[in-house]
């Protein structure tokens, strides 16, 4: 089978990608994203080819650039037809931001068979204007369901596709392999550009007197790293990192994930582990909101504001000390969690073809 995967900008919209193409071994696979977009990096890293089209998306703050945004289009519609045409694909796969939206249309356009899926419990736009087009979405919530149904004509609950590489190793096996103590492990993080109000919260537990019966992984972000580091200088049980770039070891050897409410929280909830949310609220349609008080209401996962960032680190030494509470929450992220979501795609893409 012949597959174009089209979904770009954040790492959320991409790796949910790859994580179908991964379970795709044998079929020729190629993505159209944009050069731009976190998309450029990751998917070559990955193994996989990818073409570029020229599009952004809509600029809330400067309506003026919009002018520039629409006036992209029907060239990014035209070099995503053109790429359909030379690549001749069965079937093409959207996985969310604005490159999806020229790629899908063209397919649908040149006939060719489309699935849509949505990472977050509220629809994006790319996926509400263009379900009535697809011919399957497949989403990650339950709650999504009732945006889409009167305008997709099928709509199927996978659960978010992860990579299979999160499932290597047993808690143990991670641990020993970073060299941890007995003491329970925080990780945090703020997606691969850092969040502020996290690492603001998290600069000063670190340099709390509390610390010391914690071990913390805490990835600040570039932008962040330099100033943070020097700040705080060496801590026993503390590193401190720019990325998370060892993450198939790191995720799996944690007693408590502090992150945004983007598409980590599938991998969290896949893993069964305890984790306290920070939502982004500069998203659209405060969707990382959204999708963590879907896992808070399942009891999966603590959920703090950022206007109420100062209770962050109460919440991480409440999961660490109360282990009970701690395994009530791992059971339920689990039972949310979904691992065999790329699989259950790609069964829908080859049923689909037959």
């Amino acid at each position: 089978m012949r597959v174009l995967f089209a979904g770009g900008g954040t790492a959320g919209h991409i790796n949910p990608a790859l994580a179908i193409a991964g379970e795709m071994a044998g079929d020729t696979i190629l993505f159209v994203g944009t050069e731009k977009g976190m998309e450029s990096q990751l998917i070559p890293r990955a193994g996989f080819e990818i073409k570029y089209i020229d599009v952004t998306g809509f600029d809330r703050e400067n309506v003026l650039k919009n002018f520039m945004v629409l006036a992209k289009i029907p060239f990014a519609e035209k070099a995503a037809g053109n790429i359909i045409k030379d690549f001749a694909p069965d079937v093409v796969v959207g996985t969310g931001g604005y490159v999806a939206g020229p790629v899908l249309l063209a397919a649908h356009m040149s006939g060719i068979r489309t699935l849509i899926h949505e990472v977050n419990a509220v629809a994006g736009v790319t996926t509400k204007l263009l379900a009535k087009f697809a011919d399957v979405v497949t989403v990650s919530f339950p709650a999504t369901i009732s945006e889409l149904e009167h305008k997709a004509k099928r709509i199927e609950v996978t659960g978010n596709p992860i990579r299979s590489e999160i499932f290597t190793l047993k808690k143990e096996d991670a641990r020993r392999k970073l060299q941890l103590d007995a003491r329970p492990l925080v990780v945090a993080f703020g997606g691969s550009l850092g969040a502020e109000s996290i690492n603001s919260a998290m600069e000063k537990w670190v340099k709390s007197p509390e610390i010391d019966k914690y071990q913390v992984i805490w990835a600040t972000g570039e932008r962040y790293f330099q100033n943070i580091i020097a700040d705080i200088g060496a801590r026993d049980g503390v590193q401190i990192v720019p990325y998370i770039s060892n993450v198939y070891e790191v995720l799996p050897a944690a007693d408590v994930i502090v992150t945004r409410g983007g598409g980590a929280l599938f991998e969290i909830a896949a893993l069964g582990k305890a984790s306290v949310i920070v939502p982004s609220p500069n998203v659209t349609n405060n969707h990382q909101e959204h999708n963590a008080r879907a896992m808070e209401k399942e009891g999966a996962a603590a959920v703090v504001l950022e206007s109420d960032i100062d209770r962050l680190s109460g919440e991480i030494e409440r999961l660490c000390r109360d282990s009970e509470a701690r395994f009530m929450m791992e059971v339920a992220a689990e039972k949310m969690g979904k691992r065999d979501a790329a699989g259950r795609i790609v069964g829908i893409l080859r049923e689909e073809q037959a």
